[in-house]
């Protein structure tokens, strides 16, 4: 299973999804994660507090997630939460060590 992870530093959760300019993705391995790839993005969020939902800048940050299972993230809009999990990622709210997440 691959995972994503909204992450300022390397082994870190600590970002909100639609503010990340990148995504480190892990694959499970005997009960543990192994980082595969970082992946840059342009930002989902104008960072502006109520900001519309931005279909085509959502859609290329899907598609750099495209083949996750799981996105690991500090915070996460509503409406970006939804559209992810009818892609078929799981969403959790986590801050902390990527070493402490429970698969």
């Amino acid at each position: 299973m691959q995972i994503a992870v909204a992450s300022s530093q390397e082994g870190t959760v600590d970002r909100h999804f639609g503010n990340t300019d990148s995504f480190a993705i892990y694959e499970t391995v005997g009960g543990s994660l192994k980082l595969l790839k970082s992946i840059e993005v342009t930002p989902y969020s104008s960072e502006k507090p109520g900001h519309d939902f931005d279909q085509k800048k959502f859609d290329a940050v899907y598609a750099a997630l495209h083949g996750c299972q799981r996105l690991y993230c500090a915070q996460i809009g509503d409406k970006p939460k939804e559209e992810l999990q009818k892609r078929g990622i799981e969403v959790y709210h986590y801050t902390g060590p990527v070493e402490k997440i429970e698969l």
